[in-house]
């Protein structure tokens, strides 16, 4: 199932008041796991608001993985959140008005990598946090307990049953579709390229599509290339499609 990226080039206005996507995978999943988005804000955000959340649970933020806004100003975390959170984070990083690539990889209980715009803008966490390994249920511009609203846009959002290298994650962060990276563990990638009420699944899992609840569909994107995808991982996504 494994796509290329649509031709229009859009994505999603999130106001901060009950805008989200939420969708579940038909498999679950463990660690390792990669999220990624690209994000833009028009203002420093200052609250703990959620991108996007992979976790065990349709209605509790506990047992899941997410990329958040930090606390402070022009702050951004990468999250794992049992009963309380760890979090690897990035601060003093102003990112208003432009579109910025967010990776977090999570790697086992004890780690958490954070990448904001470009390698060197790098954070780590190693607090324990034992996540449940039964992922499967997806958010998109709000945690999993219906909390921690986004306001901005998002586009871009992948999801890969793996750690991503820094070679891959170099590649996401400068603007390659997630459909050209780890083509065999991209379980979700959703472009969000469709004024569509549901964002297909453009990955490898069989479930995975996102429904749309009151967020905008807007004319803004980032500038994603697909011209990178080598022609094996081409060769590889026509063999899927068969």
């Amino acid at each position: 199932r494994v796509g290329q990226p649509g031709s229009s080039a859009v994505s999603y206005s999130f106001d901060g008041t009950g805008d989200y996507l939420t969708g579940s995978f038909t498999s679950t999943y463990a660690d390792p796991v990669t999220l990624a988005c690209w994000f833009k804000v028009t203002t420093h955000p200052v609250a703990l608001d959620c991108l996007v959340a992979l976790g065990n649970s349709s209605s509790s933020q506990n047992d899941s993985y997410m990329l958040q806004t930090g606390s402070a100003d022009d702050a951004w975390r990468a999250t794992s959140r049992t009963t309380g959170d760890s979090s690897a984070e990035v601060t003093s990083l102003n990112r208003d008005a432009t579109w910025t690539a967010m990776v977090g990889v999570f790697t086992s209980n004890t780690l958490r990598d954070l990448y904001v715009g470009a390698i060197g803008n790098t954070a780590q966490s190693t607090d324990i946090r034992n996540v449940a390994d039964v992922l499967q249920y997806l958010s998109v511009g709000r945690n999993l307990a219906s909390g921690q609203n986004y306001t901005g846009l998002l586009a871009e959002v992948a999801i890969w049953n793996k750690a991503l290298d820094t070679s891959e994650i170099t590649s996401y962060l400068g603007g390659t579709a997630a459909s050209g990276i780890g083509a065999a563990n991209l379980i979700g990638y959703w472009p969000l390229s469709a004024s569509n009420a549901t964002q297909a699944n453009l990955g490898t899992d069989a479930g995975g599509d996102l429904t749309v609840t009151n967020a905008t569909y807007s004319a803004d994107h980032p500038t994603i290339s697909s011209s990178s995808v080598a022609s094996r991982a081409a060769a590889y996504y026509a063999m899927l499609r068969q």
